[in-house]
Parts: C-alpha cells; sequence; structure tokens
C-alpha cells in the first residue's frame, strides 16, 4: 500500500495544547491550538457571526444569529435524559454511511457547476487516480473550501474523512464552511460524525461546545450534558486539561460552585500533564469563596462538626470559615498526591510520545516501541477504561500499523465478560477504513460474529468482503463457503463454489476450488457423478490444470464404494497420454500399483508393466540426446562439462512382482503408508500460506499470531 509523505500537512488528531497546527491549505499559516483555541473562546458570539454568511437581518438592519431549533439539534432536551447521554443518542437520523472505505464523488456535476468550478475535475482525477495520495486530497480540499457551494464542499470533505476520520483538522474545517455556506443542522451532523469518527479529540470537543454555548447559551443542563459527554469520552486523555480547565470556569461563571468544586474533585484524580496547575487553581478557589456556597449541604455538615458551632459573632464565623477551608484542603492533598504518583510513574512514557496525531508518514521505531511499553504498563496495571482510553490514542498515532490493531483486539477478546458492542465497533474500524486490503481482519471479524450466533452478520461481512475484493484470494471464498456448510446451507455451498469458479479470474484458483467443489459434491451431498462430472469438464478444457485434476479424478474414485475403476483407470491413461514425460512416468508407476492392488486380470497388469517400461525407455534416450547436447560446449577452445538431468523417476529394468518397493522414490512413498484412496501426494497439496514478513508500515500485515494465518482450506 503506498501514501504520500507530504511534509508540509500535519494533522493534530488528539488535542495536544503543545503541537504546532501546519496547514498547507492556507499559504503562510501557522498557528498553535492554543492560539486557536483563545480565539474561539474568547467571544463565541463573534465566531459564529463572522463564520456564517447565512445569517438573516431582522427590520432594523441589525444581523441576527441564526439559532439552531431545540427539536432538530437536540431531540432530548428533557433535563432529566440530557445529563446522561451517549453519543450515538445525539445521532441525527439521516447520516453518512462510514464503512465504505472510499466513497466515490457523485456522478455527475451539474453544468452550472461545471462553469463555475473548471478545475474541480481536474483535482478529483487526481484523487481518483490515486486515493492514497494524501497531498492530491488536500489540494483538493484547499479548492473546494474557497466555493461558495456546499455540495461541492461536503463531497469531497465526505470523502477524504471517510478514508482518513483522524484527521482532526479537516473536521473542524468541514464545520467551520458548514457554518459559512450550510444549515445549521448540517453543522450539527458534522461535528456529531466528527466526534464519533475521534472522540479522544481535546481540541474537536472544544471546538463543537464552544459552537453549542453560542447557539444554545440559555440552555445550561444541555450545555452540561455535552460538557459530560466531553469528559466522559477525553477525559483521561493525558492532555485533556484543557477541557477540564474550560468545563470548571464555565461553571463558575455560571456561579454554579457547588458543580465547580464537583469537577475539581474530578481532575484531582485523574492523572494529566497539568495536574499541579489544577490544584493550585483548586486551592484558589476554595480560599476565594465561602466553603457552604460550593460543598453540598451533607459535605458542609459533615466537616462542620467538632469545628465550632454557629454564632453570631463575626470573627468567630471567620474562624470556622477557616478552618474549612484548611480541612477541605487537607483532605484533597492526600488524593493530589495519590494522583501525582500516577502521573509520576507514566512521565516517561509521555515524555516519548512525539507525535501523538494521526499523519500518513511512518512513525519513529523509537516511538513505536514506546507505544508498545506503554500498553504493556497500562495492561499490567489493570484500569480496563485507562488501557482502553491508550489503545485508542496510540491507533490515532499509529493507525497505519497493523500491529496496534491487532494487540487491541487481543485485549478486547480476553476480557470477561466480552464488550461485543466494542469488538464489533473496532473490527469495523479496521477492516472498513483503515485496512480494508489486510484480508485477515474481515475474516477474524466473521469468525467473532460466527462464534456469538449473529449468523447473518457473519454472512454479510462475507458478501461484503468477496463483492470489494480487487483480487482473487482463495481463503475467503473457502471461508465463506466453510461458513455456509456449517450452518448446512449446502445449496448455498454449490453456489458459492460456482460463483467463484467462474469469477475468480484466477486459473490456479480455479482449479483448486473445483477440486474442493467435486469433494464437497461427494462427501457432503453424496453426489458422486456430478462431482467426476465437475472433474472432467476441467480436464478436457484447460490442460494446464489436468495432473492435479486427474489426481483428484484417482483419489474420489478410490473413496467410493465400489471402487470406481473405470473413472481412475480413464485419469491414469488420460495423464500417460497428455502429460509431459516426467508426470508420464509417474502416473505409469501408479497406475501399475493400482492394478495390482485391485485388477482382477494379470494380463492388464502385464500391459500396465510394458507400458511402463516403454515410457521409461522412451525416456532414458532423451535423456542421453539431452546430455549429449549440453556437456559438449566449447567456449574459448575449452570442453564445459555439464552433468546430466536425471529423472528420479525413472524405474528399474523389470518389475518385481514380489517387491513393489523397487520402484522409484515417488512410487515407494505411496507404497508405504498413504493408504487406499490417498493416491495424493505432491498434487494434492494445498498451495502455500503467504510467506512472513516483517510488520511494515502501509503494507499488508501477515504475521498476526492470534490469527488464522495458513491457508484455511
Amino acid at each position: 500500500m503506498a501514501f504520500a509523505k507530504p511534509e508540509d500537512t500535519l494533522e493534530n488528531s488528539n488535542g495536544s495544547s503543545d503541537m504546532k497546527y501546519e496547514d498547507n491549505l492556507v499559504a503562510g499559516e501557522t498557528i498553535t491550538h492554543s492560539e486557536m483555541d483563545t480565539a474561539e473562546l474568547s467571544n463565541a458570539d463573534d465566531i459564529v457571526q463572522k463564520d456564517s454568511d447565512v445569517n438573516d437581518e431582522n427590520s432594523d438592519g441589525e444581523k441576527v444569529i441564526e439559532k439552531i431549533p431545540v427539536d432538530s439539534l437536540d431531540a432530548e432536551a428533557d433535563p432529566e435524559l440530557v445529563k446522561k447521554r451517549k453519543l450515538d443518542e445525539m445521532e441525527p437520523e439521516s447520516t453518512e454511511n462510514d464503512s465504505e472505505t472510499i466513497p466515490s464523488k457523485k456522478p455527475h456535476l451539474d453544468s452550472e457547476v461545471k462553469r463555475l468550478l473548471p478545475d474541480l475535475e481536474k483535482f478529483w482525477n487526481t484523487v481518483d487516480q490515486d486515493p492514497n495520495d494524501f497531498t492530491a486530497w488536500t489540494h483538493l480540499l484547499q479548492y473546494v473550501d474557497q466555493v461558495t457551494h456546499m455540495s461541492v464542499a461536503g463531497e469531497a470533505y465526505d470523502a477524504f474523512l471517510t478514508k482518513y476520520p483522524y484527521c482532526y483538522g479537516y473536521w473542524k474545517k468541514y464545520a467551520d464552511f458548514a457554518k459559512r455556506r450550510g444549515s445549521a443542522l448540517e453543522v450539527q451532523q458534522i461535528f456529531i460524525r466528527g466526534l464519533k469518527a475521534i472522540p479522544l479529540s481535546v481540541d474537536l470537543w472544544i471546538h463543537y461546545l464552544t459552537y453549542v454555548k453560542s447557539t444554545r447559551q440559555d440552555d445550561e443542563e444541555m450545555i452540561r450534558s455535552k460538557y459530560d459527554l466531553g469528559i466522559e469520552s477525553c477525559g483521561l486523555e493525558f492532555r485533556s486539561d484543557k477541557l477540564w480547565e474550560q468545563y470548571v470556569q464555565w461553571e463558575i461563571e455560571n456561579n454554579n460552585l457547588k458543580n465547580a468544586m464537583k469537577i475539581w474533585d474530578q481532575i484531582i484524580k485523574t492523572p494529566t500533564q497539568a495536574l499541579k496547575k489544577h490544584f493550585d487553581k483548586l486551592v484558589e478557589f476554595v480560599n476565594e469563596h465561602e466553603p457552604v456556597d460550593f460543598l453540598t449541604e451533607s459535605d458542609y455538615s459533615a466537616l462542620s462538626a467538632g469545628i465550632g458551632e454557629e454564632s453570631g459573632d463575626e470573627n468567630e464565623q471567620d474562624d470556622i470559615a477557616s478552618k474549612l477551608r484548611s480541612k477541605i484542603i487537607e483532605l484533597r492533598t492526600e488524593v493530589y498526591e495519590n494522583t501525582c504518583n500516577e502521573v509520576k510513574i507514566r512521565s516517561s512514557y509521555e515524555d516519548g510520545i512525539k507525535r501523538p496525531y494521526f499523519h500518513v508518514k511512518p512513525v519513529e521505531k523509537n516511538q513505536l516501541k514506546n507505544w508498545t511499553d506503554y500498553l504493556d504498563f497500562e495492561i499490567g496495571k489493570g484500569e480496563l477504561k485507562r488501557i482502553i482510553t491508550l489503545f485508542e490514542r496510540c491507533l490515532i498515532a499509529c493507525a497505519m500499523y497493523a500491529e496496534y490493531w491487532d494487540k487491541y483486539l487481543q485485549f478486547l477478546r480476553s476480557q470477561s465478560p466480552l464488550d461485543v458492542s466494542k469488538i464489533e465497533e473496532v473490527y469495523t474500524r479496521v477492516a472498513t477504513v483503515h485496512h480494508p486490503k489486510i484480508l485477515q481482519f474481515a475474516l477474524d471479524f466473521a469468525a467473532f460474529e460466527e462464534i456469538q450466533g449473529n449468523l447473518e452478520k457473519a454472512s454479510e461481512i462475507y458478501e461484503d468482503l468477496i463483492s470489494s475484493e480487487t483480487s482473487p484470494q482463495l481463503p475467503a471464498y473457502y471461508r465463506h463457503i466453510h461458513f455456509e456448510r456449517r450452518r448446512r446451507n449446502l445449496s448455498k455451498c454449490c453456489e458459492l463454489y460456482e460463483k467463484y469458479i467462474k469469477g475468480c479470474g484466477d486459473k490456479v484458483l480455479s482449479v483448486h476450488l473445483t477440486i474442493k467443489y467435486a469433494r464437497f459434491l461427494s462427501q457432503s451431498l453424496e453426489s458422486y457423478a456430478k462431482a467426476i462430472g465437475v472433474l472432467k469438464v476441467v480436464i478436457e478444457t484447460d490442460f494446464n490444470a489436468t495432473s492435479k485434476v486427474l489426481m483428484a479424478l484417482v483419489e474420489l474414485g478410490m473413496q467410493t464404494t465400489p471402487l470406481d475403476f473405470e473413472s481412475v483407470l480413464f485419469a491414469f491413461d488420460y495423464g500417460i497420454k497428455h502429460l509431459g514425460k516426467n508426470e508420464k512416468l509417474v502416473f505409469a508407476q501408479r497406475k501399475l500399483e493400482f492394478l495390482e492392488d485391485y485388477g482382477e486380470d494379470m494380463k492388464i497388469v502385464q500391459n500396465a508393466d510394458e507400458e511402463l517400461q516403454s515410457l521409461s525407455k522412451v525416456t532414458k534416450e532423451e535423456e542421453k540426446t539431452e546430455m549429449v547436447t549440453n556437456s559438449v560446449k566449447v567456449s574459448n577452445s575449452e570442453v564445459v562439462k555439464v552433468a546430466p538431468i536425471s529423472v528420479e523417476s525413472q524405474p528399474p529394468s523389470g518389475y518385481d512382482y514380489n517387491n513393489s518397493s523397487s520402484y522409484s522414490p515417488q512410487y515407494g512413498q505411496y507404497a508405504q503408508g498413504q493408504g487406499q484412496g490417498q493416491y495424493s501426494g505432491s498434487w494434492n497439496s494445498q498451495p502455500p500460506a503467504a510467506a512472513s514478513e516483517p510488520s511494515v508500515y502501509g503494507q499488508s500485515y501477515v504475521n498476526q499470531p492470534s490469527s488464522w494465518n495458513s491457508f484455511y482450506a
């Protein structure tokens, strides 16, 4: 798999506050995330007004920022339901299908768009020619970002973000474009899709929450629910400090001090990069406000007990408040120190993460090792939520490295009880978006669904896999067929065999499938006559494949009861007549052995022996001629002697009826115990499995210890 390596396009996908965001879509523009977020958060209303070209004017000529209807933005405005909701519950009814790896652009642009945007087709053609050319995508997006057509830009952004969903910056650009040229509902849908694709992006959550606050500023419960959802999604991210800070500051600004204190208590329990800064601000918060204002009634009563009774004396009340503050800080200092220890033991791993965002450029080896060591550390600690968060962080930076997806899936499958929905979600991402060309992930996904009893889902995966393959892959065909066999859908097996034999486009694969089909017909359907017919069709139409198919015919004939003497002899005689000289000798030897074991007419046995000796004599003469030709070569007046070509299958003169092992090594191997019905040495061997290769960035992942790597029969 080839990927472009643009040097000047970086996408920060994890929301790191100290990472520069370089964007080649706007020439010369380089700003940091902290600068960008400060501008966004300083005046949310100004941002929405500046970015929106669809604003209306009221009767007085003043600009009116478009407000999103409550019903269209959030169908669950009831405060009781809003507070704890999942991201899926936010999703609008009509969303893009994100299972397709590379969505194609719309069939035709109308003539007016073509007239107004004459270069659009050129940019699309470049992308179509190489969908893995990241630079071509950025040029296309740069072009559409300057147009006024929401449908044109949306088409390009949708295609790009379906292929590269971890590019946080482009989700933001897409949403900003929709603010200028689209509708409020389209903006909301884009944010939701982006947050589903990369829920650990702190910056994307901040950008979304800024937008929500600017359009729903009077709905505190709704805004709080979105903050809670953001904290649940990425609050354990080591660099999530900005989101925590923004949440607690919003509560303080709205004079919800009790809620702010609850958030502070959450923050000091969470290992983050700026933990000390958070604790200092917590101490400042406690000292600036009266304890009765930020503590719950029960907490206040519990802490006040023993400090002193209420009194009207102002000095005494101040002393009680001071003691309460000291006790509040003392209790939280212990929690803070424990969390500091957690930060300390992770600091070396966090310092080793130099590129926490997604990019198509390879990750340095020392960073890959750091991710591996960090994951092993967290797995050893055993905190499930932290482990999953770290895996998701790793997959943003190392999305192109299949071994990390495999490691993640191994971990999830090792848990008890299984989180089936999570495993399915990870399989869907890796098999359909990030590594659709690695067959093993799709096969493992289907096997997982089958084990869970989701047979229709497994069938759907197989169908999608076969229909999307660009080149024939035998294991996929066999897995699909044997899946249907296991659920006793035998007619479907026949249909699939015939479909794949005809449509695989590769003669070698077609022969293997045909032999398997014949065995299936004979053994599973007990349709021996049809099995023989299937093999004979190949024998008569594909001369190059006849050696394997003929021996498959011998095998079938030997396995029937009674033995199909006629079909076995037909296969041997056809091979002796039509194959090359070495194969002829092998077939003649095995024919003689077969007749000796099962024939009832000695004359026929003697004829087979004479046939073998005649073939042997002809082969000897041909070898002598070839030896003379090859052994006398004159070059610079010197004779170069070349060793004669030997034919291992040549039998000795005469046939010893009392010592059948006097035949060639091939024959002897058969006679030493392969047994009746197994005239099937090399011709019956399965094709070799793909050679193991070290994991290479962006290439097919072969070495998967937990997966079915070998050829699946």
